[in-house]
């Protein structure tokens, strides 16, 4: 409940920051003041509160927030990246004894939530497991080639097996899914369908996921890559005129700025990674 709380009161923190476009010194002040308080009434300890605020400002009024094309933005980044450094960077997972029980110890002032996230955490655990023995359960069953098996396949218009194929390989296929291969999966287990939904989404969008989280990574590297702010871009060939006019009158700070620019595009964003490449290495 005090996280919900504090979530509801970040968003409008973070909300105002977005309705003043550009920011100054003042505008961040007044928005860490509200951090300040929407921790402070979480029951978060006043001297890592102290801790926090001093970070996150220190960094939030630097001048590559100030000159920032998305200087909100960047200082809900900011919040971000020092909230999770705070609650710590490691995923600590619970060390499961071999037999039960597992105790935890749930802490808080009364009222706060305990009880209620109790329920909600051991609710969750049990799913996780569920799921956890269902993947496992699609990875070793094997589905042999016959008729009723290719009659459904080519009825859901993919292709024939004519070998031994497990299970979560057919769910892969973006025709299939469980509600197709119900009359075949012979060892389904009785579980609640949001377990079923949410494991085939994880099957389906497995390699989406990995491609969106490497793109991430991507940018991240993107903004570490300084530009010069006093350059001409007209002298770097191969850029497109509409990409030298926007870069030389916005002056980017780095490449992923560069890149959320309208009018510069991907094939400009290469020239510029191999100018810039070819730039270090002269100096």
């Amino acid at each position: 409940m005090a996280f919900e709380g504090l979530s509801d009161k970040l968003g409008k923190v973070f909300s105002k920051l977005k309705n003043h476009g550009k920011l100054n010194e003042k505008d961040v002040k007044e928005a860490m003041r509200e951090v300040k308080m929407a921790l402070l009434e979480a029951d978060v300890s006043f001297p890592v509160v102290k801790d926090f605020v001093a970070k996150v400002s220190e960094r939030a009024v630097g001048s590559e927030v100030m000159n920032s094309l998305t200087p909100a933005q960047q200082v809900i980044d900011i919040v971000h990246d020092e909230l999770i450094k705070l609650m710590g960077t490691d995923t600590a997972r619970i060390d499961f004894p071999s037999k039960p029980p597992c105790v935890i110890m749930m802490c808080g002032l009364q009222g706060a939530g305990k009880t209620t996230h109790t329920a909600k955490l051991a609710k969750y655990l049990k799913k996780q497991e569920l799921k956890k023995e269902e993947l496992k359960r699609l990875k070793n069953t094997v589905i042999s080639p016959d008729d009723e098996v290719n009659k459904i396949l080519v009825s859901r218009e993919t292709s024939e097996i004519t070998t031994g194929v497990r299970l979560i390989e057919l769910m892969k296929r973006p025709q299939l899914g469980y509600d197709a291969l119900k009359s075949i999966d012979k060892t389904r287990p009785e579980l609640d369908p949001n377990i079923f939904e949410q494991v085939e989404i994880e099957i389906k969008y497995e390699g989406y996921i990995q491609k969106q989280l490497k793109q991430v990574e991507q940018m991240k590297k993107l903004e570490v890559k300084q530009l010069p702010n006093d350059f001409d871009y007209n002298e770097i060939e191969g850029l497109r005129l509409e990409a030298r006019e926007k870069l030389n009158k916005i002056k980017p700070l780095n490449i992923g700025q560069a890149s959320r620019i309208s009018g510069v595009s991907p094939a400009d964003i290469s020239v510029l990674l191999i100018w810039l490449a070819q730039n270090n290495r002269r100096q």
